[in-house]
């Protein structure tokens, strides 16, 4: 077996490819390089998941927006915003006061808008009619619920122009105004509940500059 020496072919030689050092520094550079590369593809991978995460939270942000602003465009609609009649006055405001019949003090759960004519009554917000009927104290009545735990009561109506389970938009008529039932003159007996609870339905009524009528 021959050694191979010093200055003979194939001495500290890694083969047709070089020296062994030199093989061993491409071969540490093709690590090197092979590191870089799968650094390279983690930073991409988590910037992607990055980006994923970040869609889908503007996702879900957009989702919860909308329908937010759905939620407030139905609850808007629901809110009455324009005067049952056009024109008259109001003759007994919400709350406490003595009874025009018994003379004894009582909650008054309404506002009583009087007119000298049978004008015509309107809804003063979108919903569904749920109540057309006649009774010994408020005479002929319509109830519209508006959505949201929102319900308006027409009283004393002397005509009513619909019927249980009719759609109806704010401004549509709903009847005329009268003097059926318990009453001492033409008005509009004319509530607004909320969760079933009387609030003072002064506190919808536009100025009559605003009114959508």
């Amino acid at each position: 077996e021959q050694k191979l020496g010093h200055g003979q072919p194939g001495a500290n030689n890694g083969g047709l490819g070089g020296t062994i050092k030199e093989t061993i520094g491409r071969d540490a550079k093709k690590l090197t390089y092979f590191n870089y590369e799968n650094e390279l593809l983690d930073e991409m991978w988590t910037e992607m998941e990055e980006l994923e995460a970040e869609a889908r939270l503007e996702h879900d942000r957009t989702v919860l927006l909308t329908r937010f602003l759905d939620t407030r465009k139905g609850l808007i609609s629901s809110l009455p915003s324009i005067r049952p009649i056009r024109g008259g006055f109001i003759s007994s405001p919400f709350g406490r006061r003595r009874d025009p019949f018994t003379g004894a003090m009582k909650m008054h759960t309404g506002l009583d808008i009087a007119h000298s004519s049978h004008v015509p009554v309107y809804s003063t917000a979108d919903g569904v009619v749920t109540q057309v009927k006649r009774s010994s104290s408020y005479g002929k009545i319509v109830g519209i619920y508006h959505g949201y735990g929102v319900y308006t009561l027409y009283a004393h109506l002397h005509r009513q122009d619909v019927k249980v389970g009719d759609q109806i938009s704010c401004g549509d008529q709903i009847g005329l105004l009268g003097s059926t039932g318990r009453s001492t003159h033409r008005h509009l007996h004319y509530e607004v509940r909320i969760e079933g609870r009387p609030v003072n339905p002064y506190y919808f009524l536009p100025s009559a500059s605003s009114t959508k009528q």
